[in-house]
């Protein structure tokens, strides 16, 4: 799911999506949600949009999937800078399932839509570390 949203977000995450799918599916075959993505694994869309229908975000892991999306955003985190992180964060909030939005860390995606936090970069990339190492161990 997380890889889901980022693509949905225009985010170029290469063959991660991909590469999770594969992995998931060689864990369970049998698995019938599983099966019906392998034959969409080349179309980002319909997969997204299978993903989107057939996933309970209210039953989601929380941990995993807020690794996953924290460790794409990293790599995003140190190639930009901090006022374009901020915009692209806030895209990545607005693609969050409703019932994630107001969590934490979840919630410090959407920093970059205040403009007071947006004029005080210090405070922002404060921010954007802890959310970024919030499942770190």
């Amino acid at each position: 799911m997380a890889y889901v949203i980022l693509l949905g977000e225009g985010f170029e995450i290469g063959g991660l999506y991909e590469q999770r799918l594969d992995e998931l599916f060689l864990a369970s075959p049998e698995d019938r949600n599983l099966l019906e993505l392998e034959p969409l694994s080349g179309n980002r869309r319909a997969s997204s949009i299978y993903i989107r229908t057939h996933v309970d975000c209210r039953a989601l892991d929380r941990r995993r999937f807020g690794r996953a999306l924290m460790d794409v955003l990293k790599s995003i985190y140190e190639s930009v800078d901090v006022q374009t992180f901020a915009f692209r964060a806030f895209s990545v909030w607005e693609g969050l399932p409703g019932n994630l939005q107001e969590e934490e860390p979840f919630r410090a995606l959407s920093l970059g839509d205040y403009p007071e936090a947006r004029e005080e970069e210090g405070y922002m990339r404060e921010v954007y570390r802890w959310m970024l190492t919030f499942y770190d161990e």
